[in-house]
Parts: C-alpha cells; sequence; structure tokens
C-alpha cells in the first residue's frame, strides 16, 4: 500500500502543481489586464491635465480681456463725465457772463431811473448803493 499512497501523494502533487500553475497564469493575465487598464487611466489623466492647462490659459486671456474692457469702458465713462462737466462748466460761465452784463445793465439802468429821479426829486426811492457816481 505505500506505493499507492505515493503515487496518490504524488497526484495530488501534480494536481496542486497544476492548479497552482493555472492560478498564477490567471494572475498573470488579471494583471495584464489590470496593467493596460491603468495605463489606459493614466493617458486619460495626462490628456485632462494637458486640457485642464488649456483651460486655464484660456481662462487667464479672457479674463485680461475682460480687465481691458472694464477699464476701456471706465476711461470711456470718465471722459464721458469730463466732457459734461466741461459742458456744464462752459455753460454755467456763459450764464455767469451773462448774469454779469444784465446787471451791469440793470446798474446803468438803475442810474438812468436815479438821475430821472432826482431830477423830479424822488431819490428818497432807490437805494443807497446807486448814489455812487
Amino acid at each position: 500500500m505505500i506505493p499507492l499512497l505515493m503515487i496518490l501523494r504524488a497526484a495530488r502533487q501534480t494536481c496542486l502543481s497544476a492548479e497552482v500553475k493555472l492560478r498564477s497564469e490567471h494572475n498573470l493575465r488579471e494583471r495584464k489586464k489590470f496593467e493596460r487598464k491603468c495605463a489606459r487611466q493614466t493617458d486619460l489623466l495626462k490628456d485632462k491635465v494637458i486640457e485642464i492647462a488649456s483651460l486655464k490659459a484660456q481662462l487667464s486671456l479672457k479674463e485680461g480681456e475682460a480687465a481691458e474692457a472694464i477699464r476701456l469702458r471706465e476711461k470711456s465713462t470718465l471722459k464721458g463725465q469730463v466732457a459734461t462737466l466741461e459742458s456744464t462748466a462752459t455753460s454755467k460761465d456763459i450764464e455767469l457772463v451773462s448774469k454779469d452784463s444784465m446787471t451791469d445793465q440793470d446798474l446803468e439802468g438803475d442810474k438812468v431811473l436815479h438821475l430821472a429821479l432826482e431830477e423830479r426829486g424822488n431819490v428818497s426811492r432807490l437805494d443807497p448803493h446807486l448814489n455812487q457816481d
């Protein structure tokens, strides 16, 4: 019986060796499959990193363009405000000159009236500042 036990042990060992070999081959196939999948994922991630860098560059460019547009709009608005203020100042200057000339004309008219009233003797109704000749 000893040889039969040896044969059974040898057969069992052969079966175990074959099973280990099959599992090793299976593990090797799965490992290669997994490595290919990892390589694909790595390539996809590299592509995404490149795309993100490109989008960041585009965003930076767009932000610069937006900042420039805002600066130009503010400059344009300020120029419009300056023009409006200059126009208002000019019209106020014209109005002031006009009022000054009207005041001069009023004073001249008041002096003429004063002289006319003086001739009649009604000087007391006029303001004292008109008595300055």
